[in-house]
């Protein structure tokens, strides 16, 4: 029984993220109070050097950008050392933050 249910919470959780959905329109309002700008930019095209390495985020699946904003906020992710600014940053967004950033970025066109 505890099993079934377990299986079921799993279920359920990763179902809600899945058909979460975030506001673009607000995404981008809040990319730039958040001064993700700063690294990734408006668009999420800022391109990596080697003292500043930067994951170009346009066009990323907002799904993808949603778990690794929780990872980093929960501070699991295994590049967390390298990343530690990420960590940071993350910590006063709420939920919807983050799924709104994420659909913004989504929605940019990759160059």
């Amino acid at each position: 029984m505890l099993r079934c249910l377990t299986i079921l919470s799993c279920f359920c959780l990763s179902a809600s993220v899945a058909w979460a959905e975030g506001n673009a329109a607000n995404g981008k309002k809040l990319v730039k109070k958040w001064d993700c700008i700063s690294c990734h930019g408006l668009s999420g095209n800022n391109r990596s050097s080697a003292d500043e390495p930067v994951p170009m985020l346009a066009g990323q699946p907002a799904g993808y950008l949603v778990k690794a904003m929780n990872e980093y906020k929960a501070e699991i992710r295994s590049d967390i050392d390298t990343w530690s600014r990420m960590s940071k940053r993350v910590q006063g967004l709420s939920d919807q933050d983050i799924e709104d950033i994420a659909a913004h970025y989504e929605a940019q066109k990759r160059f």
